[in-house]
């Protein structure tokens, strides 16, 4: 049983990696720099896109835990490849655009967006909704990789003829 546990603990240490991706190389940075110091459990990349590309998940050998979007003037393409992706294929979403745009949130909660951020960033408010992604994704893998026991009265089961059953997550 020991190695169920440490197997639950080592997963629940990997780090939780966030890709930072848009077509502004300061905005990129300043996030980044921002997220770096937020704490050690952070794995960060950055991907500036450039002309030819709209979909920033195109050609990833890894997909990340969170995708971070900063919608550029293209943004109708880019939440339009990005909804190419289905569901399974597309990690957690962050968008930041202008609120000046009321298609383009969306268009982004159509990509499937966790939340829709603004420019100028609040970084409170980022790191906030990473940390609640996070949270969430940890919660996730505990309750898929934990164990489930039935214990049922032999007389109840009998006379009800019910047996446990259980189903996967």
């Amino acid at each position: 049983m020991n190695h169920d546990k440490s197997a639950l603990k080592s997963r629940s240490a990997r780090q939780f990696s966030v890709l930072i991706s848009g077509r502004d190389a300061l905005m990129l940075e300043y996030l980044k720099s921002y997220l770096e110091d937020a704490g050690d459990n952070l794995k960060l990349e950055t991907l500036q896109s450039v002309n030819g590309t709209l979909d920033p998940l195109d050609g990833l050998e890894l997909r990340p835990d969170l995708l971070i979007l900063h919608l550029s003037d293209m943004w109708r393409e880019e939440l339009q490849s990005l909804s190419l992706n289905t569901s399974r294929q597309r990690p957690q979403l962050l968008i930041i655009g202008n609120s000046e745009q009321p298609e383009m949130m969306r268009l982004a909660m159509q990509a499937g967006a966790r939340d829709f951020l603004t420019e100028p960033v609040n970084t409170e408010d980022l790191l906030s909704t990473i940390r609640k992604i996070e949270f969430e994704k940890r919660e996730t893998e505990h309750a898929e990789n934990g164990a489930l026991t039935a214990v049922i009265n032999a007389k109840g089961a009998r006379e009800l003829r019910c047996w446990p059953v259980i189903l996967p997550i």
